[in-house]
């Protein structure tokens, strides 16, 4: 999945409702995957919003 920064704030904003939270972290994870795989792979506009989300 290819997505910018405003598409991932839009779908899920900075505090994902409970039900988008699995899809999110699906999406989280698959994308840390990639890029554990290789710098570049995985869509780091997905890592860096997850950083910026409160606990």
């Amino acid at each position: 999945m290819t997505v910018n920064e405003d598409e991932i704030l839009h779908r899920y904003g900075l505090r994902p409702v409970a039900g988008h939270l699995d899809q999110f972290r699906d999406l989280l994870m698959a994308q840390t995957e990639l890029e554990r795989q290789g710098q570049g792979y995985g869509n780091t506009e997905v890592l860096k919003i997850s950083c910026a989300m409160p606990a």
